[in-house]
Order: C-alpha cells, then sequence, then structure tokens
C-alpha cells in the first residue's frame, strides 16, 4: 500500500532467494520486483550466481553471473507520473 502510495519513487525492490528466482512489475506503484535465484541452484561445476547492478537515469541494468539473468528495468519518467 505504502509503495502504491508513492508511486514511482522505489523503482526496484531486489530481494532472495527465492529457488527459481523471479520477476513481477507493479503497474499501480511503477516498481519492478526481482527475486535473485539461490546459489544453491547453481551447478558445481560452475557455482556462479551473483550480479551487478547498474542505475541510469531510464533504467536499472542488472548484468547477471552464472544462473543469475541479465535484466533491463525501464524506468518511467518523472514527467509521466
Amino acid at each position: 500500500a505504502v509503495l502504491r502510495e508513492f508511486a514511482g519513487l522505489v523503482p526496484l525492490v531486489l530481494a532472495g532467494h527465492y529457488h527459481d528466482g523471479g520477476y513481477a512489475f507493479d503497474t499501480e506503484s511503477l516498481t519492478h520486483h526481482v527475486t535473485l535465484p539461490s546459489p544453491l541452484n547453481a551447478p558445481e561445476e560452475t557455482p556462479t550466481a551473483h550480479g551487478v547492478v547498474e542505475l541510469w537515469d531510464d533504467r536499472i541494468v542488472i548484468r547477471g553471473h552464472g544462473i543469475v539473468p541479465d535484466r533491463e528495468l525501464r524506468l518511467v519518467p518523472p514527467s509521466k507520473l
């Protein structure tokens, strides 16, 4: 309810972990919700499960490594709020 009351002010909720990972976009709060996959699901031969988050004026980019997928999350311009 709080995110929706202040729509557009919280662009990303980043959480971990749900074993398979997940994504949802709340059209009312304009918030992206990303849940990272569990490192326990990474194969033993390449046990990587991490990422780097880049913040830009118009988007948030997650550069995943291993089982963490890449994501490009578009932001709603302040003029459209």
